[in-house]
């Protein structure tokens, strides 16, 4: 199981739990490389968990954020008139949204991602 994906890797993601690009975690023990076989599911698992906690903040904090986002969006007379495309669009990018106030503000991957949900939606506009 890897830690990250290639394309994550390939734009050079660093590891948030030790704080630089690395192959082996100092925090968790993670290897980069699946051949190493002290590397389990349940420990990538955790070093993952850690890794978006440090990003984007407790998980139960982040959920109510989002909720709350999603349920203002819901609220108004639009979404009902909304394609599923729409919809689907908004909720991503009310977690998107949630994960950069409840965590780090700056991660650019956040914002892009917003970016990218919205062209999604505004390319299949009728």
């Amino acid at each position: 199981m890897p830690h990250f994906s290639e394309q994550q890797w390939e734009k050079e993601m660093e590891c948030k739990f030790s704080h630089d690009i690395v192959d082996v975690c100092r925090g968790c023990g993670w290897k980069r490389f699946p051949d190493y076989p002290s590397q389990t599911p349940a420990s990538a698992l955790a070093c993952t968990l850690a890794e978006r906690k440090a990003r984007y903040g407790d998980f139960t904090d982040h959920a109510r954020i989002a909720d709350t986002i999603n349920q203002a969006l819901m609220s108004g007379m639009g979404w009902h008139q909304a394609t599923p495309v729409q919809r689907e669009a908004l909720r991503i990018i009310a977690n998107k949204l949630g994960r950069i106030v409840n965590g780090d503000p700056n991660y650019a991957d956040s914002w892009h991602d917003i970016a990218g949900y919205a062209t999604l939606a505004e390319q299949r506009c009728v």
